[in-house]
């Protein structure tokens, strides 16, 4: 969730890109891993709100699960996008499904 952003410089040359993340958490649960504790201990409410904040400075598309109901785009920093789709990859066709809307955003954006 974090390390990679503290590389010096990283944050600044991600300003410089069109980014996309994934949102770690559905409603107010993670998905897996830490991101719970992290945002927990960062001030961050535990939400795809909370990814959008962090990750804001430079954020163009947040990719929201299509459950997650509590996020919309008024909700959001700055000039970010929001998508609902299927986050969810618990099998290889999932996993394939939402690489190719990546995919396809990317190809759309640059």
């Amino acid at each position: 969730f974090g390390p990679i952003l503290r590389v010096n410089g990283m944050r600044e040359a991600l300003k410089d890109r069109f980014v996309i993340a994934v949102s770690p958490i559905v409603r107010t649960e993670p998905i897996s891993g830490p991101a719970r504790k992290f945002m927990e201990s960062v001030g961050l409410p535990v939400s795809s709100i909370g990814v959008a904040e962090f990750y804001g400075d430079f954020l163009n598309i947040l990719i929201v699960d299509n459950t997650d109901f509590a996020v919309s785009r008024r909700d959001l920093p700055g000039e970010v996008e929001v998508l609902r789709t299927s986050t969810i990859m618990g099998d290889e066709k999932q996993s394939k499904e939402l690489a190719a809307e990546i995919l396809q955003l990317l190809a759309q954006h640059c």
